[in-house]
C-alpha cells in the first residue's frame, strides 16, 4: 500500500515573494500606501505571465493577505509607517462624509 501524497501546506505559490516585492518596491519608491503596492504586484505578475507566454495569469495575493504581509514586515522592523496620511480619492468613497485614510509606509 503506497502512502498518500499530501499537497503542500499553505496557499498559492507565487513566482515573486510578496514580502520581497514590498521591500524592493519601497527601495525604488521612497514611500507608498498598501493599495498602491498591491496594484503594482498584480501588474508585475500579469506582465511576468505575459512574458513567459502563460495562457493563465498567476494568482495574486488578496488585498487582506497583502495587508497582513505589510503588517508582518512592520512588526519585524523592516518597514515603518512614515507618518503621512491622506484621504482616499477612490471613486467608491465619493459620497462618504468621512473617507478612509491612506497610510504611507517606508523602509525602516
Amino acid at each position: 500500500m503506497s502512502p498518500a501524497i499530501e499537497p503542500p501546506r499553505g496557499g498559492f505559490r507565487h513566482p515573486i515573494s510578496t514580502s520581497q516585492f514590498i521591500l524592493d518596491y519601497l527601495r525604488t519608491h521612497t514611500e507608498a500606501y498598501i493599495a498602491e503596492m498591491h496594484r503594482a504586484l498584480k501588474d508585475e505578475l500579469e506582465q511576468l505571465a505575459q512574458d513567459r507566454g502563460r495562457r493563465e495569469k498567476y494568482h495574486y495575493p488578496r488585498y487582506h493577505s497583502f495587508e497582513m504581509q505589510v503588517q508582518k514586515l512592520s512588526r519585524e522592523g523592516l518597514i515603518a509607517f512614515s507618518g503621512v496620511t491622506e484621504e482616499s480619492d477612490a471613486p467608491q468613497f465619493e459620497q462618504w462624509d468621512k473617507k478612509p485614510e491612506r497610510r504611507y509606509y517606508r523602509l525602516a
